[in-house]
């Protein structure tokens, strides 16, 4: 079984372990804050 090759579709027909969600939840609110940045320097705005 190759698990590094399919790890999206694994964890969408798994149940996937807690910690893996919050990895998730923190890289997605990373991401978010990485791209509001982005666009506040793309605006001229400094919060």
């Amino acid at each position: 079984v190759e698990l590094d090759s399919t790890p999206n579709s694994k964890m969408l027909s798994e149940s996937p372990p807690r910690s893996v969600g919050v990895t998730c939840y923190q890289v997605s609110d990373q991401a978010t804050h990485q791209v509001r940045a982005i666009i506040t320097l793309q605006a001229g705005f400094v919060d």
